[in-house]
């Protein structure tokens, strides 16, 4: 019997992987192979030019395993190619030997894409599976006719392109996503900063700080991921809660009477350009109305009277317990109550930025009932805050500048590890 028709006897699934054999992995797969052409009962010796050709398949194993970047995985994957690829190089001979040879082709895009698999058996890649599916369909469908290697060399290019595709489009658009989160982080930062300057010192009623905080914090937020920080849009944006807090400032009701409707106007017509909802604006600019008008009509402290100075937020201006109005400022340097109050929130605000979920915290409603519960989830792109009861059902949803304001309170207290 040739030896050509010899070695096609040989099944193309029966082979048993060497990798993990002792010592030189080259000699042992060569020692393998020759095994191999033996196996059918055939005890003499394979002649030269076969040997030689035994010894090219093996080269080739050991060359494409060589590769540290390949997973251990993918190399007992593609190791199963061992006798495919030897029956076809004893078959077609001399044509074998050029690396255009369909079989040689096969294995060199294999162990291309072999390189790029994460080789994770538990939970394999797209990629895995696309080598996985070439190897099955030489093991099932090789027998003698060679053009079976140029069929599934042709349908793996073809996926391994689209994969690629693929991949390629998900790089994309995970570098996208992490650019979109630093724009995000970087607003964030940015109006959190400005808020903090133009609130330098003022003690406001919640709900007047929620729309700052909230409702024009969130405007800014979409100017500047839509418009970018040096747009014309953006400076306005801040200019208008420069100008806000500037009317806390002026003397005479009458003043800023004046002032407010025009103001308002512009507050109203930038929620509305970005699509914000008109009902909830306009009763939020009636209660930003409502607590200016009941602001006093003089200060202790003569100020500059000019809103469009945005310096004029200076002065202090201290909430009364009712939450309604807010009373007669006092001048800063007697009282150190709202100077000591806005190093607490910087502190607070820089404790609450490093806060994780797992973290306990003790909250206190308004009828003195003390809840313990658990820091669910921190949603960064809202920087928003769930917190859980002990059993797991939500109780709490939260802004950051409303958590710093309840921990400033003492209506949330962050409990020891040991608690």
């Amino acid at each position: 019997m040739a030896e050509a028709e010899l070695i096609t006897q040989i099944p193309s699934a029966n082979v048993v992987s060497i990798m993990g054999t002792s010592g030189a992995v080259g000699e042992s797969r060569l020692t393998y192979l020759i095994q191999q052409a033996h196996s059918i009962g055939h005890s003499r010796n394979l002649s030269a030019k076969a040997d030689d050709t035994v010894r090219r398949v093996a080269t080739l194993f050991d060359v494409m395993f060589a590769e540290p970047a390949m997973a251990p995985s993918v190399k007992s994957l593609l190791e199963q190619l061992q006798i495919p690829l030897l029956k076809a190089a004893m078959i077609d001979g001399a044509a074998f030997v050029r690396e255009s040879h369909p079989a040689r082709k096969l294995l060199n895009e294999l162990g291309r894409a072999g390189i790029q698999c994460r080789g994770d058996v538990a939970a394999p890649d797209p990629l895995y599976r696309l080598v996985e599916k070439a190897v099955v369909a030489i093991q099932d469908q090789f027998v003698i006719d060679t053009s079976v290697f140029e069929q599934v060399l042709v349908d793996f290019n073809a996926r391994f392109v689209l994969e690629q595709q693929r991949q390629q489009r998900l790089q994309r658009r995970q570098q996208q996503a992490r650019e979109a989160q630093q724009r995000s982080d970087a607003a964030k930062g940015l109006i959190r900063e400005h808020l903090d300057t133009v609130l330098n010192g003022f003690l406001l009623p919640e709900r007047v700080l929620d729309f700052m905080h909230g409702t024009w914090g969130h405007y800014l937020f979409i100017v500047y991921l839509k418009e970018g920080k040096d747009s014309e849009t953006w400076r306005q944006g801040l200019k208008t809660l420069d100008y806000l807090i500037a009317t806390l400032r002026l003397t005479q009701q009458d003043r800023r009477q004046k002032v407010l409707p025009k103001l308002f106007a512009v507050i109203r017509q930038s929620l509305d350009s970005m699509g914000f909802d008109k009902c909830a604006s306009d009763e939020q600019l009636q209660m930003l109305g409502t607590f200016y008008k009941e602001l006093p009509q003089v200060l202790q402290v003569p100020v500059n009277e000019e809103v469009s100075k945005p310096s004029m937020v200076d002065q202090p201006v201290q909430s009364i317990s009712n939450d309604e109005s807010v009373s007669l400022p006092v001048h800063p340097s007697p009282d150190t109550r709202a100077v000591d109050y806005r190093r607490q929130r910087v502190l607070v605000g820089k404790q609450v930025d490093q806060f994780k979920p797992g973290l306990w915290v003790m909250i206190r409603e308004r009828d003195g009932e003390q809840n313990k519960a658990k820091l669910s989830a921190v949603l960064r792109s809202d920087d928003r805050y769930i917190f859980v009861n002990p059993v797991g059902d939500r109780v709490k949803e939260i802004s950051r500048s409303a958590l710093i304001r309840a921990i400033c309170s003492g209506f949330v207290q962050v409990m020891d590890a040991e608690s």
